[in-house]
C-alpha cells in the first residue's frame, strides 16, 4: 500500500524508520536506503553480498512525502501489530526503528519480498486466469455450437 500510495522505492521503503513518519502531519521523510552490494575478496572473487544502507541516489531522492489517510491509519494499525510481534519475539528483537523489518527486527532483504511477490503472482494469476478463461470458453463452446447448429440445420 505504501509503495502505491506514495510511489517510493522499495529499497527507501525497506530503508523506513519510525521516526521518518510524521502522523500528525501525515507525511513521511525519505533520509537513506537499503542496497545489497557485491563484496569483492583479496583474490577479486565474488562470493558473498551484503545489505547496507546509504543515502538516497540523489540530493532530490532526499525528500519529505504526504501520506495518503487510509494509508497513515494502515501504518498505525500496523505498528501496534508490530509491537506484538515484538512481544513474541523476546530478547532475539533488536530493535532498530525499522517500519518494515524481518521477524526478529533486522533489516527486510528486498530478494524475500520479490519472492514472495512473485509466489502470490503465480498463485493469484493462476486462478484469476482460469476463472476468466474458463467463463470464456464456456461462451465460446456455446457460440461454436450454435454456429454448428445452424450448419446443420438444412
Amino acid at each position: 500500500m505504501l509503495a502505491l500510495g506514495t510511489g517510493l522505492r522499495q529499497g527507501e521503503i525497506l530503508a523506513l524508520r519510525w521516526s521518518d513518519i510524521n502522523f500528525e502531519e501525515n507525511e513521511l521523510k525519505v533520509q537513506r536506503t537499503f542496497k545489497r552490494v557485491q563484496l569483492i575478496n583479496r583474490d577479486n572473487s565474488k562470493n558473498k553480498t551484503e545489505l547496507i544502507v546509504q543515502e538516497p541516489k540523489t540530493k532530490n531522492s532526499k525528500r519529505t512525502i504526504p501520506i495518503p489517510s487510509a494509508i497513515a491509519t494502515e501504518l498505525k494499525r500496523h505498528k501496534i501489530r508490530q509491537a506484538e510481534e515484538k512481544l513474541k519475539a523476546g530478547d532475539i528483537y533488536v530493535d532498530n526503528d525499522l517500519i518494515f523489518p524481518n521477524a526478529i527486527g533486522e533489516p527486510t532483504d528486498a530478494k524475500n519480498i520479490t519472492r514472495s511477490y512473485k509466489r502470490g503472482l503465480k498463485r493469484d494469476d493462476i486462478s484469476t486466469t482460469a476463472n476468466v478463461y474458463t467463463h470464456v470458453l464456456l461462451r465460446q463452446k456455446i457460440k461454436a455450437v450454435d454456429r454448428l447448429n445452424d450448419l446443420f440445420a438444412l
